[in-house]
């Protein structure tokens, strides 16, 4: 990775943690400048504006937290496999360095309120529960219960990550238990 992209990614995770810390309106130029260390002015040699800068906040989610993890699932040979390697991604504790805890739901709060973060929310929402049902279905499970158990699952992970908030002694595994009990309905 070059040092244009590593900048990038410096401004794109301080954008995160300003979005968990205090929601959409603490996403501003100069308070992650400060808090990264690096001029206001650095900001416009990677991003045209704020709503680009913002773009790029919701590119680098569904490519790191959605898009690489479906790519690693695709190595997996056998579907149960892909499975619970997906749902073990999920319930990883976040990292600090993107918002931690607060920021899954951060970003749902934004969405609820931002057209474009709720279209691709929306999107990233829909692929997650593709990809589920699809896994589902290489088991052997029938297209019905497939899409219905991949909405249950990414519900519990929805409910996970919140619960998560005010009981972070959840270590995740009974989403995981949850999800072989979902593949012994097959």
């Amino acid at each position: 990775m070059d040092k244009s992209e590593l900048r990038k990614i410096k401004w794109i995770k301080g954008g995160f943690r300003a979005l968990a810390k205090g929601g959409e309106g603490a996403i501003r130029v100069e308070a992650i400048a400060r808090e990264i260390g690096v001029t206001k002015g650095g900001f416009y040699w990677d991003f045209k504006d704020l709503n680009d800068f913002k773009t790029a906040m919701l590119d680098f989610y569904q490519a790191v937290g959605t898009q690489s993890i479906i790519n690693n699932s695709e190595k997996f040979q056998n579907p149960k496999d892909a499975l619970l390697f997906i749902v073990g991604e999920a319930i990883k504790e976040p990292d600090d360095e993107l918002g931690g805890t607060k920021v899954e739901l951060a970003i749902r709060e934004w969405a609820s309120r931002n057209e474009e973060a709720r279209i691709r929310i929306q999107f990233i929402d829909n692929l997650r529960i593709e990809t589920l049902k699809s896994i589902f279905q290489a088991t052997g499970m029938k297209q019905f219960d497939a899409e219905r158990n991949a909405q249950i699952l990414y519900s519990a992970y929805i409910g996970f990550t919140n619960l998560r908030l005010v009981n972070p002694s959840l270590d995740g595994a009974s989403l995981r238990e949850f999800t072989l009990s979902l593949l012994e309905e097959s």
